[in-house]
């Protein structure tokens, strides 16, 4: 990997991440969607306080070996295409 992820970038994000969750809390049915994607994918509710812990806890290092597991795995591509062919 040529570009390393730095600190800087991964505080950045976090922040990034917790503005715009803050932001979509401010609609009611915003917060209701939350409410229900987390009942189906976590099954129980997460107060603002315990997310902002959790995206507040990932590490520069967390992120760094994520990175690197995604880029050195390997890559399958699949196409639909009417000319059944890639895009030139």
């Amino acid at each position: 990997m040529t570009d390393e992820i730095t600190a800087t970038d991964v505080e950045d994000a976090k922040a990034h991440v917790l503005g715009s969750t803050v932001l979509s809390l401010e609609s009611p049915s915003s917060r209701m969607n939350r409410n229900g994607r987390n009942e189906l994918a976590i099954g129980e509710h997460q107060t603002l306080d315990e997310l902002t812990e959790r995206i507040e806890s990932v590490t520069h290092d967390q992120v760094r070996l994520f990175a690197e597991s995604v880029y050195n795995s390997p890559v399958a591509l699949s196409l639909i295409s009417q000319e059944g062919k890639a895009p030139s």
